[in-house]
This record gives structure tokens, sequence and C-alpha cells, in this order.
């Protein structure tokens, strides 16, 4: 995640091992924006994480089936 200015405040991924030999990353600010507790976010139209389409997808699903601060979003 970055701030207004750009700089990186954190990205946070864990690992998910689950007793396999190739195991995967899990990305916690996916499941953070996922579970709507988090929003997408860019810091300007030139600069965005590399996952940004992926966030602004897993915000538009959470927005969906109104979680977390999505709960009383109405579209308009």
């Amino acid at each position: 995640m970055v701030d207004i200015t750009g700089i990186c405040l954190g990205e946070f991924r864990r690992k998910n091992v689950k007793g396999h030999s190739n195991a995967q990353w899990l990305c916690i600010n996916e499941g953070l924006v996922a579970s709507g507790l988090a929003n997408a976010y860019s810091p300007s139209n030139t600069k965005k994480v590399h996952n940004y389409d992926k966030l602004l997808g897993l915000q538009k699903i959470a927005r969906n089936h109104k979680s977390g601060q999505w709960r009383a979003y109405q579209d308009e």
C-alpha cells in the first residue's frame, strides 16, 4: 500500500503452506479489500500498485455483497 505521495507503506503477504512443496503467498491487503475492510487506492492515475486492477475487482465484489464498510452502500 502507498500513501498519497507514492511512498510504499507496506504490502503484507503470508505464506500459505497447507503441506505442499509449492506453497503460495496470500496477499493480506487483497483479503482486507475483499472483506470490505479496506479500499483499493492509487496515489495517482500514473502511479498504481502492481495489483491495483485486482484490488478494484475485489472491492467491487465486496460492494456488491455488502461486505464490511459496504453494508450500507447504495448505488446511485
